[in-house]
């Protein structure tokens, strides 16, 4: 892969659902992800279903929350 990957950073995590990984790329995607994801969004993280390769159980900080964090000193 070549790249950190952002869980390194601690700026992005896998959220399981009933101890079960949603399965990477198989085009579907379990409800209880879908029921969090709006909460996430709204938090200014990005969520890996709208990704190339699915990934519906990867959510991370976009860089705008990262920015907006900087910009107050939080980071």
């Amino acid at each position: 892969m070549g790249r950190t990957s952002t869980h390194a950073f601690g700026l992005a995590l896998d959220v399981n659902i009933a101890g079960q990984l949603d399965n990477f790329a198989d085009g579907r995607t379990q409800l209880g992800l879908i029921l969090i994801a709006d909460y996430f969004h709204e938090e200014g993280w990005v969520w890996g279903a709208g990704f190339r390769r699915e990934d519906s159980m990867h959510f991370e900080v976009s860089r705008q929350q990262l920015e907006e964090w900087r910009a107050e000193g939080l980071i």
